[in-house]
């Protein structure tokens, strides 16, 4: 389903344009400070998840399998900058939800839109398993060197998002664009001729067991077999300066991939309760006025996750901190001398991650 409120699930079924519940509107101060908010996370998921990338492709020393899939998920947080963000920030200085495209090309991005929004998620989560994956088989083989090959890591990464894609192509048949009495264009999502709130519920459930319960047990088992893992390897390796060595580099990596996972849970939970309270509870239908309120600070927490990724990356990795102040420092020369070359940069040893 779409996590940003970007397509309508209609209740009891109804296949047209009919009668909403009643909203509260937020006070123009409130409208203001999440205006605000919302602006200020935009620019600093934008700003910092390009800052990654770039990085990551400047520095050697980060192109590992580890940093692949943490680079994936900064290209999948860029999407929530780009297609999540706005909508909403259009939202709410409007204080409408319609659609403000018409025709095919309207209904063209009615889909693309949700479709971009949901598949970040997914994205983001297939690339957070394979991360706990590749720590698990660092921790638990560490004398063995590039145990994913680049040509895998490739596939792996392609598969990602081709299975976000296909996991929500109902999309191109569910997602409609029609016009109510007043002819305002309304974006959402009808399983017709199936009972839409009965399907809205089983996607819901299937979204939340899929992807919010079965990767986190995974990733809970291994990072529990990690930590006994690590525990054995420094009794086994203690003697060994250059095995502790590659140790600590491993259990450093270990540490950052733990925090982004545990990030990542923090601000993604609550809006999956949201949705299955919404299924389960209140049936699509209305809610309380509280509800909205807890509504936002749900999306606002699980949106926030595309700006404090980033900042796991920049402020735990010393790689990437040395690899940021390289490209800021070339920038600075190059603007005070034009003709500098990248050759003229003394750069001072990164350590290599395992």
């Amino acid at each position: 389903m779409n996590t940003t409120n970007g397509s309508v699930v209609k209740p009891n079924g109804t296949s047209s344009v009919g009668t909403y519940c009643v909203i509260t509107y937020d006070s123009n101060t409130a409208k203001a400070i999440k205006i605000v908010a919302l602006s200020v996370l935009m620019v600093i998921s934008f700003v910092l998840n390009s800052l990654v990338i770039a990085v990551f492709a400047k520095t050697p020393s980060l192109q590992r399998t580890v940093n692949y899939f943490l680079v994936n998920m900064a290209a999948s947080d860029l999407l929530i900058s780009i297609a999540a963000i706005p909508k909403d920030i259009l939202e709410l200085s409007s204080g409408s939800t319609y659609w403000r495209v018409g025709g095919d090309f309207g209904h063209f991005l009615c889909i693309l839109q949700s479709l971009l929004v949901d598949i970040s998620a997914v994205v983001s989560i297939l690339s957070m398993t394979c991360i706990t994956i590749d720590r698990f088989c660092a921790v638990m083989m560490p004398l063995r060197v590039n145990l994913v090959p680049g040509k895998v890591r490739g596939f792996i990464i392609a598969l990602i998002w081709v299975l976000s894609v296909v996991n929500y192509c109902y999309y191109f048949y569910t997602l409609r664009l029609d016009s109510d009495n007043q002819g305002n264009f309304i974006c959402w999502m009808s399983f017709a001729p199936l009972d839409n709130t009965k399907m809205s519920t089983i996607v819901v459930t299937y979204v939340a067991v899929l992807f919010g319960c079965v990767p986190w047990i995974l990733v809970a088992i291994l990072y529990a077999a990690m930590i006994v893992g690590l525990k054995h390897a420094r009794i086994q390796f203690e003697a060994n300066d250059q095995n502790n060595v590659r140790l600590t580099r491993s259990t450093s990596v270990t540490r950052q991939a733990f925090v982004i996972v545990l990030v990542f849970g923090i601000c993604f939970f609550p809006m999956s309760a949201i949705f299955l309270v919404i299924a389960h509870v209140f049936h699509f239908g209305c809610s309380p006025p509280y509800f909205a309120h807890l509504y936002f600070a749900a999306q606002f927490l699980m949106l926030s996750n595309a700006a404090l990724n980033p900042c796991v990356c920049l402020f735990l990795s010393e790689n990437y901190r040395n690899g940021l102040w390289k490209i800021l420092k070339l920038n600075n020369l190059r603007r005070v001398y034009p003709g500098f070359a990248l050759e003229e940069v003394r750069e001072e040893p990164v350590t290599r991650v395992t």
